[in-house]
């Protein structure tokens, strides 16, 4: 736990002097995002590239959605 609490520490210290490692590359995942979860092509190439055989370990994919796209119903009523 001491680890990860200095891992979560120099996180914050990166964030507010710029660093371009993520808190999840800190802990050892590779952090790909955040991508366009509608873009169905790049989600897919996105998909064989963390499934390529060369590539190993741990992969934390950010994807952002917009809850109704794509539902003409929702996307009217979007209260419901």
């Amino acid at each position: 736990m001491h680890k990860l609490a200095a891992k979560v520490d120099v996180h914050g210290l990166d964030l507010i002097n710029g660093s371009g490692s993520t808190i999840f590359e800190d802990l050892g995942f590779r952090y790909i995002g955040p991508i366009d979860g509608h873009n169905i092509d790049d989600l897919v190439d996105i998909l064989k590239q963390v499934k390529s055989p060369k590539k190993t370990g741990p992969v934390l994919i950010h994807v952002v959605t917009e809850k109704v796209l794509g539902y003409p119903y929702a996307e009217k009523a979007a209260d419901k």
